[in-house]
């Protein structure tokens, strides 16, 4: 549905290659131990890009952007780092959509974006000692590696993301497909995935906790750029 929605052209191409590339990925069999946990949190990614697209559709009503922050909420709740990684791309893709003018972000559609939030976090966060436990639990635990910021440490994450897409020739069509959506950075969808792709980079690769399965949240919107690209030089094949 994600795909579909990026698209006004070889919609068709888009669905089928992104379904294809999510079924065969490794995640499904590398981590199926661990599926209870990790396969929600992804769903929980993909509704929340779900519900981005939805809102930037022109007849999108100021009040279905709660069910972005709605999306985000559960996110959270799934998995916590998983809805603050959410949580923070959304901020900057709002604030780009601003052109970086703070005040233009006080709208009617962002109060319902945050309303989920405001509703719902306080009464969560009431008891003081979970806020202090939630802190120490992301910030104050490392894990995975010994030397999280030596040359091994910084390069981690984007060996795994050579690991989780099974084969050098996927990892090369994930490269490339950034290089073409890159070019499309105007397209407020495409822009939302490529700051969620450099966010977690970003984060992944300067906190101290190194696991491969705290990466998995790059898959969603690598898939739907690669669908994104392949659909694109689909439609640019039929043209010609």
């Amino acid at each position: 549905l994600a795909a579909q929605s990026m698209r006004k052209t070889a919609r068709e191409a888009a669905c089928l290659s992104v379904a294809v590339l999510f079924l065969t990925s490794p995640i499904l069999i590398d981590f199926a131990s661990q599926c209870m946990l990790e396969a929600s949190g992804i769903l929980a990614v993909s509704l929340t890009i779900l519900a981005y697209f939805g809102i930037n559709r022109d007849e999108a009503s100021s009040r279905k952007h709660i069910f972005l922050g709605l999306a985000i909420t559960i996110a959270y709740f799934v998995k916590s780092n998983y809805g603050i990684l959410l949580a923070l791309t959304t901020a900057l893709a709002l604030l780009c959509d601003s052109r970086f003018r703070p005040r233009a972000l006080l709208t009617r559609a962002n109060f319902f974006t945050l309303l989920p939030m405001l509703a719902i976090f306080p009464v969560w966060f009431a008891y003081p000692k979970k806020l202090w436990v939630t802190w120490q639990a992301m910030v104050n635990m490392p894990s995975g590696v010994r030397e999280p910021f030596s040359v091994a440490g910084l390069l981690y994450y984007p060996r795994a993301v050579d690991d989780l897409a099974g084969s050098a020739w996927i990892f090369a069509l994930w490269l490339l497909s950034l290089a073409v959506a890159f070019a499309y950075r105007r397209d407020s969808k495409v822009r939302y995935l490529l700051l969620l792709v450099i966010v977690q980079m970003a984060f992944g690769t300067f906190h101290h906790t190194k696991l491969t399965r705290h990466i998995l949240p790059l898959v969603p919107p690598l898939l739907l750029l690669t669908s994104f690209a392949l659909a694109e030089a689909w439609a640019r094949l039929l043209q010609n």
